[in-house]
């Protein structure tokens, strides 16, 4: 029998563990579509996630913020095994990424990692320290 078939009991069918868990996958997407993908996904209900890092340009008359992808051209999806097709269907999405025949599954550490780099996993606390010229200060931590 599959590792992944259905297996039947007495009152109904009910999937295997591993078909109902989510794991995280990359995708491979088209250039600079990043943040679609991830919005397209999204109204689908999947989870999908694309570490992006702020930039600022200074003009003559005007500053600009604006978020770019840390990674270009991949997203991040959490899904199960009954969603790839919801994927592989998504616009500006072109396919998943792998290792010959086998999908890459990305531990959730590794995730976790991404979103310490981008900045957003941390807790911020603002607080109003009056320094003075000439006081030493230690950045402990911060996004890259």
């Amino acid at each position: 029998m599959e590792k992944n078939a259905i297996q039947i009991s007495s009152t109904r069918l009910t999937p295997s563990k591993e078909v109902m868990t989510k794991k995280w996958y990359a995708i491979y997407t088209f250039f600079r579509s990043e943040k679609k993908v991830v919005d397209y996904l999204s109204k689908k209900g999947i989870l999908a996630y694309v570490p992006l890092l702020t930039k600022v340009k200074r003009y003559q008359r005007k500053v600009k913020k604006y978020e770019v992808p840390i990674i270009n051209n991949y997203v991040f999806v959490c899904i199960g095994r009954d969603e790839f097709t919801k994927v592989l269907e998504t616009e500006q999405v072109i396919k998943f990424i792998r290792i010959g025949k086998e999908l890459i599954s990305i531990p959730q550490y590794e995730i976790d990692i991404l979103k310490k780099i981008e900045g957003k996993e941390l807790d911020v606390e603002v607080t109003n320290i009056n320094y003075e010229i000439g006081d030493d200060v230690e950045i402990a931590l911060g996004s890259l």
